[in-house]
């Protein structure tokens, strides 16, 4: 018999899922991810980490049609939109693996990302040293990191 199932036939041991087949990823799951599967998460994520920032920082001048005196304004969506993304891409690695480095591999990626836009290509800089890149670096590194924090706490609160 297999080591699955039990003497009767049809029942299934508490490490079955419905398919018979051995339950993996499943919350409070003991069982680690292979290295395979993590090591796919691991390169999906750092594409998504590296095309979020190269988008974020395509709308970073993005400015609010002209008003009647010809004046506009700055639209601080890539911030915002470098937040949620992140945090989410944090959140993602944080299912995969409790390891730190894996938690903060997409923010890791992100802002090695950032470094080299802002160095350019040809001495051309696409992130300005002024508010609006402090406010992406805000976004995209400080959100997810407070938001780590937060769910660290939490968890620390419960098992106490």
């Amino acid at each position: 018999m297999s080591e699955g199932t039990s003497a009767v036939m049809g029942e299934k041991n508490e490490t079955e899922g419905k398919d018979g087949l051995p339950r993996g990823g499943d919350v409070g799951d003991p069982t680690p991810p292979s290295v395979a599967g993590l090591s796919y998460a691991l390169v999906c994520l750092a594409i998504a980490a590296s095309v979020s920032c190269v988008i974020e920082v395509a709308y970073l001048f993005l400015r609010t049609p002209e008003f009647g005196s010809g004046m506009t304004l700055p639209v601080p969506i890539a911030a915002l939109v470098a937040a949620v993304l992140n945090t989410w891409m944090v959140a993602e690695a944080r299912k995969w693996s409790p390891k730190l480095v894996v938690q903060a591999f997409p923010l890791i990626v992100w802002v090695l990302t950032l470094i080299c836009l802002h160095l350019g290509p040809g001495g051309n800089m696409p992130v300005p040293p002024s508010g609006r890149g402090l406010l992406l670096l805000i976004g995209g590194l400080a959100v997810p990191v407070f938001w780590g924090q937060i769910r660290s706490f939490r968890r620390l609160a419960a098992a106490t």
